[in-house]
């Protein structure tokens, strides 16, 4: 779904949809469930229109509708992707991320080892479901859409938007499950004084590919042995954390 005003000297940022509590509804008995990605993309783009200045247009790409709980390697790689094709568009000014609250944190470090762009890419999400009263979710995307089409955010990577905090993504981490400032950072500001520039954000090199590549994350308590690094390696596991 792409939705183009008829201006073209005005900002243009691209949203991209992933699923996630900001598009969803809550079904009888309480349980909160993805809804028809374009009826909901919608709905989002519509709601947002309506408080939304007129110098700045938007359109709309759908890359995933899921509970982001369920995303891992395959889904980053389709996000970075994303990113990168729009971004591609010289008459992008910056990229909108829509995107749930439950693997946010992972999802921005893949685009942020990725952005070498300086045009800003906002991430941003809901606790409540978009048919919640007082769901955060509109708020959100506007914060969100307003700071990737301002020039002051250019250069600053991958940003996390939500309940009014902006946050770089990196050591950004869930920190309260149903509270509007739902993530912290628990690294220090950019630049960090000292360190050369090309370490203050490290980037990678070239594409990298998640899916396909298998690193484990293994608990070593004192005392522990090799058994489960072994374990790990015959599995084909490619690094351990």
């Amino acid at each position: 779904m792409t939705s183009v005003e008829t201006s073209t000297d005005t900002p243009h940022v691209v949203i991209c949809t992933t699923g996630g509590t900001i598009t969803a509804s809550t079904v009888p008995g309480g349980v909160v469930v993805a809804g028809d990605s374009d009826v909901a993309t919608q709905a989002m783009l519509d709601g947002l229109r309506s408080v939304l200045p007129p110098s700045i247009r938007v359109s709309a790409r759908a890359v995933l509708d899921a509970d982001s709980s369920t995303f891992g390697p395959a889904e980053w790689d389709r996000m970075v992707d994303a990113v990168s094709g729009a971004l591609a568009d010289p008459g992008v000014t910056g990229v909108v991320v829509a995107h749930g609250t439950d693997t946010l944190e992972e999802t921005v470090m893949a685009l942020d080892l990725h952005h070498t762009d300086p045009r800003p890419v906002a991430v941003t999400g809901a606790q409540l479901p978009a048919d919640h009263p007082e769901s955060d979710g509109p708020a959100n995307l506007l914060d969100a859409v307003l700071l990737a089409a301002d020039p002051v955010s250019r250069g600053l990577g991958v940003l996390v938007v939500l309940g009014r905090a902006i946050l770089q993504a990196r050591g950004v981490r869930k920190w309260h499950t149903t509270e509007p400032v739902a993530f912290a950072r628990n690294a220090p500001d950019l630049p960090v004084e000292g360190l050369p520039p090309e370490l203050e954000r490290p980037i990678l090199p070239g594409r990298a590919r998640f899916s396909g590549t298998r690193v484990d994350v293994v608990s070593c308590p004192p005392g522990s042995d090799a058994v489960a690094l072994r374990a790990c390696v015959d599995a084909g596991a490619r690094g351990l954390v």
